[in-house]
């Protein structure tokens, strides 16, 4: 559960823990509008996985909802785009124009062609040495990956 390094200060409650998770929440006067992630004063307490899971489903709900809902009109988006882009490339094709442009779109036909790439998983297994010497290490910035399940919710 999330604590607070602050002691609660209504008196009548006196809830152990961050005003985010509160059940008095709502009715509370002294409630803390801070962000348990970014006041300073938050932090976690020891508790088991699923405790945690459910206290941050609960308080994020919303939140994820709304994620769903937005990942699921983008896939839909993405789809009726790619499937005009199949229509467009065919009748470009039909008529051999390469290149058009207008007042709100510049369409450009890219004909096929070949792509070369190391395999790096057989040049790892053939020149392990070779491999290693030439590996590039990058930092990567914390992100998180969201993607629906199945169904939508």
């Amino acid at each position: 559960m999330i604590k607070c390094k602050s002691d609660c200060e209504n008196e009548a409650i006196k809830f152990e823990g961050c005003c985010t998770v509160c059940p008095d929440r709502d009715s509370c006067e002294y409630v803390c509008e801070f962000d348990p992630a970014m006041c300073g004063d938050s932090i976690m307490d020891e508790v088991n996985e699923e405790q945690a899971l459910a206290v941050f489903q609960e308080q994020q709900l919303t939140v994820l909802n709304s994620i769903a809902d937005l990942i699921q009109a983008k896939k839909d988006l993405e789809a009726k785009e790619a499937d005009l882009k199949v229509k467009l490339q065919d009748a470009m094709e039909a008529y051999g124009i390469k290149k058009f442009t207008s007042d709100i779109l510049d369409i450009v036909y890219v004909a096929e062609t070949k792509a070369e790439s190391i395999d790096s998983t057989k040049l790892k297994a053939k020149y392990p040495q070779i491999a290693a010497e030439c590996v590039k290490v990058s930092n990567r910035k914390a992100y998180i990956k969201v993607s629906l399940k199945g169904g939508k919710k």
